[in-house]
């Protein structure tokens, strides 16, 4: 990676529970309406990524049978077989996998990659800001932005996390 490739320093995920599982129309919106058109406005941004636990059903994506460790998404059981793991010090090539209690709580993560932490602090506050400046209206009283966005989603939480590494091959 080059001096100028600098791994970014947080990561904000956004769980996102989405109606009807319109995720990939709520993706759309979210990158026609956030991200092109303020992303270059914000310095330290470095970028987002969506994902999602919803498979392709297609003839593309996982087969039907397969391994419960190639399924999208969180198992349905909480103790899974992960062969060499312990459990509080004792081998028992199980691990309780959490996400199982909450899978069907969210249906999209939306990734918003930042330079620094102090990144963050400075532009989450600007951000209703940026978006008078694009719309004219607040992000409260922007009834467009209430019904296509916050209106197609049934719940939202913010988890922060500092990235230690990333090696992800970029074109």
């Amino acid at each position: 990676m080059s001096a100028k490739q600098t791994v970014p320093k947080y990561v904000v995920e956004e769980f996102w529970l989405i109606r009807d599982d319109k995720v990939e129309e709520f993706v759309d919106y979210y990158r026609n309406t956030f991200i092109e058109p303020i992303q270059e406005k914000i310095p330290g941004f470095r970028g987002w990524e969506p994902i999602t636990q919803i498979p392709l059903h297609d003839g593309e994506d996982m087969p039907a049978d397969a391994p419960f460790y190639a399924k999208v998404g969180a198992p349905e059981r909480l103790i899974v077989e992960h062969p060499g793991c312990q459990l509080d010090g004792v081998l028992t090539h199980k691990s309780v996998n959490l996400h199982s209690l909450i899978r069907n709580e969210y249906n999209l993560v939306l990734r918003l990659y930042f330079e620094t932490g102090l990144k963050i602090i400075e532009i989450i506050p600007k951000l209703n800001e940026r978006w008078e400046e694009l719309h004219g209206v607040s992000v409260p009283e922007d009834k467009t932005l209430q019904k296509e966005f916050y209106g197609r989603a049934i719940n939202h939480w913010d988890v922060l996390y500092r990235v230690l590494d990333n090696t992800l091959i970029r074109p």
